[in-house]
């Protein structure tokens, strides 16, 4: 996809670029696959899932319940961004095969909650959406059908030693 056609791995681990073996090669390449994927994303990008929310009666309590609670998961999806998170599964998704939803609850993000000494400091929490390569994610059955016949999930990904240390210490 990135037209990295040359690339090699050297003896010392470090990626390079091939050089030609012969003078009469040719060095000249189209990358066929590049816009077919390109073209498959803009026609995806433009089907845009929008969740909502149903009311479970005809009562006009349940459809009063359903109508706010459709405008606050709008509201959340606008401040985490969901819009670019689908584009980024997306793309994942057409070079890779698939792709991660990782959902959860964050205690640094939200609002500053004041205690009642008056210490300020800690935060609301509120929901975080990450994007994951399916080379993240690890699972103890590779076989199962479905989540439920999976005991355990690993999301396994480079962070830089420094936010490490910020997190962990």
């Amino acid at each position: 996809m990135a037209g990295e056609q040359f690339s090699v791995i050297d003896f010392r681990g470090e990626v390079g670029e091939s050089e030609m073996d012969y003078a009469w090669q040719q060095r000249q390449v189209y990358n066929h696959i590049a816009p077919i994927v390109e073209t498959r994303l803009a026609k995806l990008g433009r089907v845009r899932p929008q969740m909502s929310v149903r009311p479970s009666s005809n009562d006009e309590s349940d459809v009063r319940t359903a109508k706010v609670c459709s405008k606050l998961l709008a509201s959340s999806c606008e401040r985490v961004k969901l819009d670019e998170k689908i584009t980024d599964a997306t793309t994942l998704s057409e070079m890779m095969g698939c792709a991660f939803y990782k959902i959860s609850w964050d205690t640094r993000l939200g609002r500053e909650v004041i205690s009642e000494s008056g210490e300020a400091g800690a935060k609301s929490g509120d929901v975080r959406v990450e994007v994951c390569s399916p080379y993240e994610i690890f699972v103890d059955n590779p076989f199962a059908n479905g989540l439920s016949e999976v005991q355990s999930i690993i999301h396994a990904k480079r962070m830089h030693k420094a936010d490490i240390h910020m997190l962990w210490g």
